[in-house]
């Protein structure tokens, strides 16, 4: 269970937001013993009986934080959750006879990797030392291998210094990561190497405190290097057991690793078992074979007053100690099919209700070990963080809103706005922040949360825009005999929305009436607005008069009927724009007249030509006074006649299809002479006679 600081840890979390603080579930399943094991993933410990694991002492399982199984060993070979020996987790240099043989430890801030942590045994005269190695479990297809890092020996104080069969672990004051312990063999030494997201320190904070563990009987004559050692769970006691010398209470410093202080406790037969109830006020220590477990008050008072507080609660073999995820402590039996437990352990006396052989194990035997775990384990803090912005349009301020869970108190917060350019403003902290941004343009603002848990990010781009720059020109004074059509300046980009005064959406809009007319251009969340006011102006009034009959052998001028202010022009039909036309033939002709630049109106007039017709009866050519020289046609169009002229005999002298009033009796005599017009288109005819006099 946690340990004091935990539980402060976890009623912050309770009152700002923590996600995922599932610490428990790292020691939910236990590997054990011949082939043994529990769950504790109901609450309520079951059987296992898939483990491969068998060992006289040591072993170690982890779980990850939702308790899902991860791996397990005796110190030796490492199990993947499908009972597999790791591809790389073989050769671990343990001992499986060595009390506290190895240890699983998260990694502190990257939590797919597991330490893994090893002694070696009095069986192997203790020369393997103090070693660890990094469990990726993404490896092999996420069942997890050891790394490249493996059996990395830990100086104690050198590389070649012997510790003893001892190795726990408790949880530092910060909440995050890991104090290693060892006790050192041959001094009165203890070695404590911080793990945290660095990785695993290799210069160790050396305690010297108590007596020097030697001697003893066994392997090697090194009896005393065996048995357990135990951290209590508010990090402040420190207790263990030498085979065949004594039990110990020290203090510990979960702040800085340093042991100190020391009390013998008694010895009572082979020592070997330590642990501390949940609240950390009480202490068990269990000596095995033909020993007994027996409670301290650590309330009691001074050191040698807990060491008088011993209370024998049963008397009989139970060896290693392991309080379990449901604040029980559970007690190993050699070689049978149960294990026992202590079910209330924070209480005095026999109040504490040990239950011997209480705990059945499904056809498996327990041996002496069980499960090493540290004190209490790291907060499985899944820190998340993020941020929203609410734009505004240059020069105004963007403001924005992060929002952060699984952060203590006195996290900070760092803004970065990607705007370099404006210097200090470019940063701000906590968790609302505002911003001018220095142009328009694209930024990618990041916000930053740092814990002792480690960091989360947070980043979102946005996009600065100024107002958009139009205009729709001056109020304007216009003809509205057509639609006058509105449109911004300059021409608008792409992605560009538009809203006129009556909630149209196009580019442009044409004004049918005067009146006022407004736009509210819309891009990248920033709008702008213009109007115009549009007079309608009357379009010029006049005639050029009704069609007419002319004789075109005078010139017609054409004007308007009513005179025209100051500042009208005038365009006829041939592109002239003088305020007259003069009309030599017949056709149509039209005028057009604008006032104030656009408006204009128009009129048109059909001018025939009709002369009276005169066919002369004499002509005079070569008489010197140049009259009547040629038979002149008026009040026709001569090209539009053919003429054939006959003598007196009935002879043609003449004859032209498109007459050109030309005829002069060239090479004639003077004489009568006949003459026969016919219209080309109508057929008309006229027939005479004409004298020509020489």
């Amino acid at each position: 269970m946690p340990n004091n600081y935990y539980w402060l840890l976890l009623a912050l979390w309770l009152t700002s937001g923590w996600l995922g603080v599932r610490g428990q579930g790292y020691n939910n399943n236990w590997y054990f013993g011949t082939q043994a094991g529990l769950t504790f993933s109901s609450g309520t410990p079951a059987p296992l009986t898939n483990g491969q694991l068998t060992s006289y002492e040591g072993c170690a399982s982890i779980s990850d934080a939702t308790g899902t199984l991860q791996a397990y060993s005796h110190g030796v070979t490492i199990w993947n959750r499908s009972h597999q020996p790791m591809p790389n987790g073989t050769g671990m240099g343990g001992h499986e006879s060595a009390s506290q043989a190895c240890m699983f430890l998260p990694y502190p801030g990257q939590p797919s990797k597991f330490v893994y942590l090893i002694v070696d045994a009095i069986d192997n005269n203790l020369v393997y030392g103090l070693r660890y190695s990094v469990l990726d479990m993404t490896l092999q297809n996420g069942l997890g291998d050891v790394t490249a890092t493996k059996n990395v020996r830990l100086p104690t104080p050198t590389l070649t210094g012997k510790v003893t069969e001892k190795l726990t672990a408790a949880l530092h004051a910060n909440g995050r990561d890991y104090w290693i312990i060892v006790k050192g063999w041959q001094n009165n030494e203890f070695y404590s190497f911080l793990l945290s997201p660095s990785g695993v320190s290799s210069t160790p904070v050396i305690s010297a405190a108590g007596p020097v563990h030697q001697g003893g009987g066994s392997f090697f004559g090194a009896g005393n290097a065996v048995g357990c050692m135990r951290v209590s769970p508010d990090g402040q006691w420190l207790a263990l057991a030498q085979r065949d010398n004594e039990f110990a209470l020290h203090n510990f410093n979960n702040a800085t690793g340093v042991v100190s202080n020391y009390v013998r406790l008694g010895a009572f037969g082979y020592n070997y078992g330590v642990e501390f109830s949940p609240n950390s006020s009480r202490l068990y220590c269990a000596a095995s074979p033909f020993g007994s477990i027996g409670q301290y008050n650590l309330q009691a008072g001074a050191l040698t007053q807990i060491a008088a507080s011993r209370v024998t609660i049963y008397s009989g073999d139970i060896s290693s100690l392991q309080r379990g995820p449901d604040g029980k402590i559970y007690g190993a039996m050699l070689f049978n099919g149960n294990i026992s437990v202590i079910d209330n352990p924070d209480a005095l006396g026999t109040a504490c209700n040990l239950r011997v052989a209480g705990v059945p194990l499904g056809g498996r035997q327990s041996q002496n070990g069980l499960p090493n775990y540290p004190n209490a384990f790291a907060r499985n803090v899944v820190l998340s963080i993020a941020l929203t912005a609410t734009p505004a349009c240059l020069p105004s301020p963007f403001t924005f809103v992060g929002t952060a869970s699984g952060f203590v108190t006195g996290s900070t917060y760092t803004w970065n706005f990607g705007d370099p350019t404006s210097g200090a403003a470019n940063t701000a902290t906590g968790l609302t922040a505002s911003h001018v941004f220095s142009g328009p343009g694209t930024y990618t603002v990041t916000l930053l949360g740092t814990s002792p848990d480690g960091t989360a990010s947070a980043t979102q781009t946005v996009t600065a825009a100024a107002p958009p720059a139009f205009s729709l020109g001056r109020d304007t004074t216009v003809c509205l005999t057509q639609p006058f059509v509105l449109r911004p300046t300059p021409a608008q980009p792409g992605g560009t929305t538009y809203r006129w005064q009556d909630g149209s959406t196009g580019a442009t809009y044409a004004a049918a009436l005067p009146g006022i007319y407004s736009v509210e251009i819309t891009r990248n969340g920033c709008s702008s607005r213009d109007e115009i006011i549009v007079t309608g102006a009357a379009a010029p009034s006049f005639s050029l008069g009704p069609d007419t009959l002319v004789c075109l052998e005078k010139p017609l001028v054409l004007r308007p009927r009513a005179a025209q202010p100051a500042g009208s022009t005038y365009r006829w039909q041939d592109g002239s724009t003088a305020a007259t036309f003069t009309v030599t033939e017949p056709g149509t002709y039209w005028l057009e007249i604008s006032r104030n630049g656009s408006c204009s109106g128009r009129d048109e007039i059909s001018v025939g030509n009709q002369c009276p017709v005169v066919i002369p009866n004499i002509i005079t050519p070569d008489d010197g006074d140049q009259l009547n020289q040629t038979f002149k046609l008026k009040g026709l169009i001569a090209a539009e006649w053919s003429l054939e002229i006959y003598n007196r005999w009935g002879r043609e002298v003449y004859q032209v299809s498109r007459y050109d009033n030309s005829w002069s009796a060239d090479k004639q005599p003077a004489g009568v002479y006949y003459y026969h017009l016919r219209h080309n288109a109508t057929g008309q005819m006229y027939r005479g006679w004409v004298k020509v006099m020489r």
